[in-house]
């Protein structure tokens, strides 16, 4: 009953994931609209969150924070996409996508490449980058627009 997955045809792409469609087998688990969760979720695959989130999320895999999402508190999983909000820490071990309607406060780890912000995307907060990600964190404010033309 709670321990099933949505198995997507072969080859199928779930909507939402990283590059816009990635291929994924199956969707792990949804938090939908409505929906409020506090404390400590882990999971492997994917979780969608379209709710609201507060507390500690950990996984290998992909979490992707839709429009409707609301995030707060640590964050530790392989990859994330947030076209919501979320206000935190963020550690990433292979990349962050900041979608155009997702807003970011908080401080963030990922490694070297591993940041997309795109046009119209809010980050307010601290990135570091590399391996261990030991060297002090440049402070970034981007919002809308600016985002574009910053480099």
């Amino acid at each position: 009953m709670f321990n099933t997955r949505k198995e997507l045809p072969a080859g199928a792409k779930a909507p939402g994931l990283l590059g816009g469609g990635a291929t994924k087998q199956h969707l792990t688990a949804l938090l939908d609209v409505g929906t409020t969760f506090e404390g400590r979720l882990t999971f492997s695959g994917t979780i969608h969150i379209n709710g609201r989130f507060t507390g500690e999320i950990s996984g290998n895999d992909h979490l992707v924070v839709l429009e409707n999402g609301s995030v707060s508190g640590e964050i530790e999983v392989g990859s994330v996409e947030i076209a919501g909000e979320v206000t935190g820490q963020i550690r990433a071990r292979e990349k962050v996508i900041l979608k155009p309607s997702g807003k970011f406060r908080g401080e963030l780890e990922a490694p070297v490449g591993g940041l997309e912000i795109q046009p119209g995307a809010n980050f307010d907060g601290t990135c570091r980058m590399g391996a261990g990600a030991q060297a002090p964190a440049a402070r970034l404010s981007l919002a809308g627009a600016d985002a574009a033309r910053a480099k």
